[in-house]
């Protein structure tokens, strides 16, 4: 339990990590938690968030949804995710009580059953998480008064889906460097049959710079620690209080459109190609054919080409695999040859494809031809 008060430090790493790191690696600074990222690909290094930031984010995002001592959160995310980290700030600002199922295993049939019996008022949930609950056909208990869906777009279809079933919905978007949240959606939408528009919270200061989003904030970390041979080292990549995102947006006023990350654009014969728009439609797909998150497009580097479209499919998928690129409307340059058999995708605790780890994970395998 962190104390939120003192100048003690804390450092929380996941059990499961990448990173062998400890106290010594960490630069002196006070009042600070250090946890453990690497995005969506690249190297683990650690990030420095001050008690301050996590509690100014905290009161944001308690002022942006009216929490009060009345509510109770359901916390299914670990402290050493920000995402759980974030859900204890809320709490100890405006006294709710928390109800910590971080520890058990998901199922949809266990959060029903959770909520009932503790009568929670607050829950932050991932796209695939809301899938399973569409799945089961699950209505909302009347406890709940918001739904926080962060950690990747949610596909329209689901959200009006979840909409249907009574389920409080609140697109948000944010990031561990920001202390959470940077962006939710107002709570006068809840109930919209349309996914709403994500407006940037009171203490978020924006702008795009060539397309990319920057951020000012009372709650953005104080730096990260990366470790390479030589030993730790603390950097801090702002610059006079901005930090410049790899997050494409649109930005219009205060309303924020993601559009993906600029390190998953590639090039193939010259041609742009997005990889998180395509990932996105085959998110569509997917669910289109029942399915939730048993496939994921990959770029590999090709001596001709620049790079090479691939697919990963649990088994799921994978005997649907011509099916789904089919779906997928590719354009000629942008064809999948080739498929990868895996028992299980790699994901962060928020349902974020860890791309690191799924070209490790298929790189001693073979791959079947896909035909076309």
């Amino acid at each position: 339990m962190v104390d939120w008060e003192s100048d003690e430090s804390h450092l929380l790493l996941n059990p499961r990590g990448h990173g062998d790191w400890s106290d010594a690696d960490l630069p002196d600074l006070s009042g600070h938690i250090w946890l453990e990222t690497s995005g969506s690909s690249g190297r683990p290094k650690l990030v420095g968030l001050s008690k301050a930031a996590m509690l100014s984010s905290a009161e944001s995002v308690n002022a942006h949804i009216q929490s009060t001592a009345k509510d109770i959160w359901l916390k299914a995310l670990p402290s050493f995710h920000v995402g759980g980290l974030s859900i204890e700030a809320r709490s100890f600002l405006s006294g709710a009580a928390v109800i910590d199922q971080s520890d058990l295993a998901w199922s949809a049939a266990g959060l029903i059953s959770k909520i009932q019996s503790s009568h929670a008022t607050l829950v932050s949930l991932v796209p695939t998480q809301v899938f399973d609950l569409i799945a089961m056909k699950a209505s909302c208990p009347p406890s709940v008064r918001v739904v926080f869906v962060g950690g990747g777009a949610l596909p329209v279809a689901h959200y009006g889906e979840a909409v249907a079933l009574g389920w409080p919905l609140l697109p948000t978007y944010g990031m561990t460097e920001a202390s959470s949240q940077v962006a939710t959606a107002r709570l006068s939408d809840i109930g919209k049959k349309q996914p709403p528009p994500i407006q940037a919270l009171a203490h978020i200061n924006l702008k795009e710079v060539e397309g990319r989003l920057a951020i000012s904030s009372s709650s953005l970390f104080s730096g990260y620690v990366e470790k390479s041979d030589s030993g730790a080292r603390f950097v801090d990549p702002k610059t006079k209080g901005w930090f410049l995102t790899s997050d494409l947006v649109q930005v219009d006023g205060r309303t924020i459109i993601p559009l993906g990350r600029a390190d998953r654009q590639i090039k193939i014969l010259g041609e742009l190609v997005h990889l998180d728009e395509i990932q996105r439609r085959l998110q569509v797909v997917l669910a289109a054919r029942g399915l939730a998150d048993e496939a994921c497009v990959l770029a590999i580097p090709d001596a001709r080409k620049g790079f090479e479209l691939i697919m990963v499919l649990t088994k799921e998928a994978y005997c649907l695999r011509q099916n789904l690129i089919d779906d997928l409307q590719l354009r000629p340059f942008e064809v999948i040859r080739l498929a990868y058999l895996v028992d299980e995708i790699p994901r962060s605790p928020l349902g974020k494809i860890q791309t690191s780890a799924l070209l490790e994970l298929i790189r001693p395998q073979s791959c079947s031809l896909v035909t076309s």
